[in-house]
């Protein structure tokens, strides 16, 4: 998540597109503030690597489904001009906020489109694309890839993220999906319908060599790379009960276990999560996540909960 374009996903870190409540617009906003942030480790990375490519001043940047603006507002801080994309309509307003608060409104626009559309923008526009954790919760990832190299300048990168298989993401095998995989077979939620699953967010995972990197070279994409790379992220909380119920709040299982159980279903849930995720550290936000300030941080939080290994394939590839 991750992208708010992640509709039907079974976890946004993305995000990152499920009406989290019956407001949508609120519903989002709780992933930006719950979630977001965690993987300011990989906003950190990708923006850096932009920064090191030798790229033009003023080089226009494409972000593909950047939820509220990340790590789109990560990159503009390093002087790049970037055009920041997400799937889901309230995400503009909120990005638009952000910007505003991190005085960065002048290097970033904002637009609701889909990663497998970007028709509104003439070939060879960019100078750079990036999509963290977007590719896994597109239908068609073939067309993002034919999409991205159009909009791209030739020798432009494009730079994405995919997670590995949950075992290796310990905020998945450890924590939210242990939970909901045990209030399923209690019978208390219900099983996926097999005619409609839900999104993998780990169908990508070991997939280059494999779809995703077959998808880019069919793209005409040169010079695909990718590596396998851990990196802790930290979800913010006053324990780990906060924590469990911050991070619940920030997926679209929040609505599925109120709709199943009500009040006292998603309270033992949130216990059970609390349970799975007890023996990671409580740590310092401001030693971790320092970025997790501010608008981000409208509870003034100063503990998170620390995910030390959640592995992604950190994928690099370079237009025709």
């Amino acid at each position: 998540m991750h992208a708010m374009q992640h509709a039907t996903l079974l976890l946004v870190l993305t995000c990152k597109t499920h009406a989290l409540s019956a407001d949508p617009s609120k519903g989002f906003a709780i992933f930006a503030r719950n979630v977001m942030r965690g993987n300011q480790r990989c906003f950190s990375r990708v923006a850096d690597d932009l920064a090191q490519r030798g790229l033009p001043n003023g080089a226009r940047v494409l972000d593909l489904g950047a939820s509220a603006g990340e790590p789109s507002l990560t990159i503009a801080s390093r002087g790049f001009r970037v055009v920041s994309t997400d799937f889901a309509p309230p995400n503009k307003n909120l990005g638009e906020k952000r910007a505003a608060a991190f005085g960065l409104s002048d290097m970033v626009e904002f637009h609701t489109a889909d990663a497998q559309d970007l028709s509104r923008w003439g070939d060879g526009t960019f100078d750079a694309c990036v999509g963290t954790y977007v590719l896994m919760f597109t239908p068609d990832v073939e067309r993002v890839c034919r999409e991205v190299r159009r909009v791209l300048k030739p020798g432009a990168p494009f730079i994405t993220t995919v997670w590995q298989p949950p075992a290796r993401v310990d905020m998945f095998g450890a924590g939210l999906m242990k939970t909901v995989l045990a209030l399923r077979e209690a019978g208390k939620l219900p099983k996926p319908d097999p005619a409609n699953p839900p999104a993998n967010p780990c169908n990508l995972a070991d997939s280059v060599p494999g779809a995703l990197g077959d998808a880019l070279a069919n793209a005409g994409f040169g010079r695909v790379a990718a590596e396998e790379w851990s990196y802790p992220i930290v979800i913010a909380g006053a324990d780990v009960d906060d924590v469990a119920a911050r991070f619940l709040e920030g997926t679209p299982f929040h609505n599925d276990i109120l709709d199943a159980g009500g009040a006292p279903l998603l309270q033992e849930a949130r216990r059970l999560l609390a349970s799975n995720v007890a023996g990671f550290d409580i740590v310092e936000l401001a030693d971790h996540v320092p970025e997790w300030a501010g608008v981000d941080n409208p509870d003034g939080l100063k503990k998170g909960l620390l995910f030390p290994t959640n592995t992604c394939l950190y994928v690099t590839a370079v237009a025709p």
